[in-house]
């Protein structure tokens, strides 16, 4: 269902989307086709968004730095050292179409990462208390 939302969103402004149920599900679609931007889940099935991140840095590094994670859990330790790590963009569900298309648009300009687009964490990640963070409080 997030996914087709998603998909929805994005169609809204122009992109062309296809959807995969899980990451091995997506390698197996990239190896079918060249995508311009890939956007996942961090929890899934079969293989989760780190699973997903760690197949593309070893078999076609291009790709890492044109991925958006996106997940429910953004707070949770494990994951935000992923995050951190990778420096890969996540937005927090729920979200609204503006931060979705603002992450895109950053990534489809060729910035290659937030960081390196100087895309403020607080403009793709609130905290459940709703108070902003910065990439650089953390």
């Amino acid at each position: 269902m997030i996914a087709t939302l998603l998909a929805d969103m994005l169609g809204l402004h122009g992109h062309t989307v296809d959807t995969v149920a899980n990451g091995a599900m997506a390698l197996r679609q990239l190896q079918e086709r060249t995508y311009d931007l890939i956007v996942s889940d961090l929890q899934m099935p079969v293989l989760d968004g780190r699973g997903l991140y760690q197949e593309l840095k070893r078999s076609r590094p291009d790709l890492v730095k044109r991925i958006v994670f996106v997940t429910g859990n953004a707070e949770d330790p494990v994951w935000r050292r992923f995050l951190s790590d990778t420096g890969a963009p996540c937005v927090s569900k729920p979200f609204t179409i503006e931060t979705i298309h603002r992450v895109t648009q950053h990534l489809l300009r060729g910035a290659g990462s937030a960081r390196e687009a100087r895309l403020p964490w607080r403009d793709i990640h609130s905290s459940p208390a709703g108070k902003s963070q910065n990439r650089a409080d953390r």
